[in-house]
């Protein structure tokens, strides 16, 4: 699952440009899977890289992020 705050939405419909939140699920797994991390945060303005160990299960249980 992804998700994604998408500021100043127009919809289909006309309305009031808004606020959403955009929300992408896997439908079927492919045979290899690849994940990328944000390792930097921002503090005053300024990108700094996050070097905190970041511990990945050895097994993933990929059913918690499909629909």
């Amino acid at each position: 699952m992804y998700q994604n705050t998408l500021d100043e939405y127009k919809p289909s419909d006309g309305g009031d440009k808004t606020t959403a939140l955009k929300v992408d699920w896997i439908s079927k797994l492919p045979k290899v899977f690849c994940m990328q991390f944000n390792r930097v945060k921002y503090e005053q303005g300024n990108a700094v890289k996050v070097n905190t160990k970041l511990n990945i299960e050895q097994i993933i249980f990929a059913d918690r992020f499909m629909i």
